[in-house]
């Protein structure tokens, strides 16, 4: 079975569930229209992205998670053991498979932002926007890996997703913003992704007028930040499944 038909298999077992997500995405963007409502454009441009991020995760954990509880079945991979197929580049393309949904996922969430934006969306600032954004659908995507390697059924998978998906921008300051609570609360929210992914946000914020070579440096800092929690996250899950197929052999 090619790979593309078997992911579009998994996927369209849930696609009611996957529904029902965009349609909230859909209430997302009429209130964040609507919040928008006389904010210059690169001011309303940051509040989308600061609220996106919140549909976006759900979104790709649920639909790596859904293919990744049957790529990584142990017995699965044990057929795929005894048929004349190199594991490595079979576990390569399951990758380059996520990679190519997680995509689509922060596309469909950047050119909603062109839409809404304009111009504003495709200036530096919004680009790199966009890029921020785009290193937390990486980070969701390692977490996908991981609920699909221990949540077998749909319903488990889904019910993860969401805890996640609100646990870590709530910590992380992406709710209530970085300042909400005393030090305490600002320095525990510094040990989560979402906390740097809303630095970075606010200090595009404070540069959409003039963008300073201290605040790209800041940026790509902070963007520098979630991807090694990204790979982390990926390298430990990557790590487990293994450990968990050598103990089934």
């Amino acid at each position: 079975m090619k790979l593309l038909d078997l992911y579009i298999r998994i996927l369209k077992k849930q696609i009611w569930l996957y529904a029902i997500y965009l349609l909230a995405f859909w209430i997302f963007i009429v209130l964040a229209v609507r919040v928008g409502k006389g904010m210059a454009a690169g001011q309303a441009l940051v509040l989308y992205y600061r609220y996106a991020v919140l549909a976006l995760m759900v979104l790709i954990m649920l639909t790596v998670s859904a293919v990744t509880a049957v790529t990584s079945n142990v017995e699965l991979s044990m057929r795929h053991r005894a048929a004349p197929v190199r594991m490595e580049l079979l576990e390569l393309g399951y990758l380059g498979a996520d990679l190519l949904v997680m995509l689509f996922w922060w596309m469909l969430f950047f050119w909603t932002a062109v839409i809404l934006y304009g111009e504003a969306a495709y200036r530096p600032e919004g680009l790199l926007m966009s890029v921020n954004l785009l290193t937390v659908s990486l980070l969701s995507t390692a977490l996908g890996f991981m609920i699909g390697i221990f949540a077998r059924s749909a319903q488990g998978r889904g019910i993860v997703s969401n805890l996640i998906a609100l646990f870590l921008p709530v910590i992380g300051g992406s709710v209530e913003g970085l300042r909400g609570g005393d030090e305490t609360v600002y320095f525990l929210r510094s040990f989560t992704p979402i906390f740097w992914y809303q630095k970075a946000l606010e200090e595009l914020a404070s540069g959409i007028r003039h963008m300073s070579e201290q605040s790209l440096y800041n940026c790509a800092v902070y963007i520098g930040i979630q991807l090694m929690f990204a790979l982390a996250v990926l390298t430990f899950g990557m790590m487990l499944d293994k450990q968990r197929k050598e103990s089934a052999n």
